[in-house]
């Protein structure tokens, strides 16, 4: 049965899409229709149809997705749509969904937890367990018992039923069951295989872990780049690519004490940085080359060092000309570089950047550096002296990855299924609210004394 599909995403944050497209992609090929909700900035569409699938609709908006969707729905002759599937950060579409009684699947971009240790290669065991086995799980109950109160408080003003549990991020709570139903599901785009937390455990219809899935189609790469990468595998050199993400606030200490970490490895490693335009202005080597004019320039070449304010990170990586990777360790980054099998340098700083570093560390395709920046050198000689071991590793973690019906072909047929369902248990009544404020502090009791696994 063909289905009217619906995939949401906020508007100020362009990788939040990323995970989305892939699924799109399948269920085009499949026969379904779909319409994309996301920002009015023109680079959402450029990278829908960057990745090959033009053939989706799109709604642009700024603010109030929740009114969007229902007025979008409500007003035009479109149809209902089967299903509304939202980036985990868009609840504003499961409310949506909620109204015109559809039912919705959250994804989920991160690693299976929302509460990250530090990452860092030289903690002892004790703490880490003691911060693993306490601060992590108190930390997400206490944010959960948050998250529900906003959730109910919004959908209160919507007249919508209140939540039994916050529909943000898989939670153990979520694995309890009751007589008034469960939390909607939640797709996770991690693999059991990067998992070592009771989080990763929740039953199939709460947490489903499908895999990391991409496009099979991106922007390709220049000539020009080609052509450099060319000569630099002619010349023997290791090609390390280095990107941060569009999101990472860079100083000028920053850049500098990177590009210094960066030329002083000699003429036996080449790189590729992407680095924004305004802060490309940061750089020393810069304003020392006078053989061309850099100032007006996207990119810079110091013959073995090259810097442009963006590079196509797929394209890139599917030349198989890239060896190594310096990364924050943003989700989108570390899967992208895992399907790839690229080894990786860890540089993380927040959200889930620490955990995903330590799961990188933990299989060995990954060396997180000591000291942040300034520790990116030592990590990555300590990377390509091991080179082989950690590409091997890589390689074959890749191939796990990709095997079977995972990833977007997984994800997909889950969102079918959950459209063929007529119902959904996601929410309770009204009259029930008080029965579930009532629960609370013994279930966030029970939540403390319930035994722990080490998350990672």
């Amino acid at each position: 049965m063909r289905l009217e599909i619906v995939f949401a995403t906020i508007p100020n944050m362009l990788g939040h899409l990323n995970p989305l497209l892939p699924y799109a992609e399948e269920l085009l090929r499949r026969g379904h229709s779909i319409t994309f909700f996301h920002g009015k900035d023109p680079k959402y569409r450029k990278k829908i149809e960057d990745s090959g699938i033009s053939a989706c609709r799109s709604v642009t908006y700024d603010d109030n997705l929740y009114d969007v969707i229902k007025d979008y729905y409500q007003n035009s002759s479109s149809s209902f749509p089967g299903i509304i599937v939202y980036d985990f950060f868009a609840v504003d579409a499961a409310d949506a969904a909620d109204f015109l009684d559809v039912p919705a699947v959250s994804v989920f971009p991160n690693m299976a937890v929302t509460i990250n240790p530090w990452a860092s290669a030289h903690t002892s065991s004790l703490l880490w367990k003691a911060w693993c086995n306490t601060v992590i799980p108190v930390s997400e109950g206490i944010l959960a018992r948050v998250l529900l109160w906003k959730r109910n408080k919004t959908r209160k003003e919507r007249k919508l039923s209140m939540l039994i549990e916050q529909d943000i991020y898989p939670t153990r709570y979520q694995a309890k069951k009751t007589a008034t139903g469960k939390p909607r599901l939640t797709i996770g785009c991690t693999s059991p295989q990067l998992e070592f937390n009771s989080v990763s455990e929740l039953e199939n219809d709460i947490f489903t872990m499908v895999g990391p899935a991409l496009t099979s189609r991106v922007e390709p790469i220049s000539t020009d780049l080609d052509r450099w990468l060319g000569v630099q595998s002619k010349h023997g050199r290791s090609i390390v690519y280095v990107a941060f993400g569009s999101g990472y606030k860079y100083t000028p200490k920053i850049v500098q004490a990177l590009e210094k970490e960066l030329l002083k490895r000699g003429n036996n490693v080449a790189f590729l940085w992407s680095l924004q335009e305004n802060y490309q202005a940061y750089l020393v080597q810069k304003e020392k080359n006078e053989e061309s004019d850099l100032s007006t320039s996207t990119h810079a070449d110091y013959h073995h060092l090259r810097v442009e304010s963006y590079f196509s990170q797929v394209a890139l990586f599917r030349t198989g000309k890239i060896d190594a990777f310096v990364t924050h360790c943003g989700s989108n980054s570390v899967y992208e570089a895992l399907l790839s099998g690229i080894p990786m340098v860890c540089c993380p700083r927040t959200a889930d950047q620490p955990g995903n570093a330590v799961r990188l560390v933990k299989k060995g395709v990954g060396v997180i550096a000591r000291n942040g920046i300034v520790g990116v050198g030592a990590a990555l000689d300590h990377l390509l002296e091991n080179f082989e071991d950690m590409k091997t590793k890589s390689d074959d973690l890749s191939q796990v990855l990709r095997s079977g019906e995972g990833g977007a072909k997984k994800a997909a047929s889950v969102i079918e299924g959950i459209a063929h369902r007529s119902t959904s248990t996601s929410s309770l009544s009204m009259e029930q609210v008080g029965n579930t404020k009532r629960r609370m502090p013994l279930r966030l009791f029970n939540f403390f004394l319930k035994k722990k696994s080490i998350p990672y």
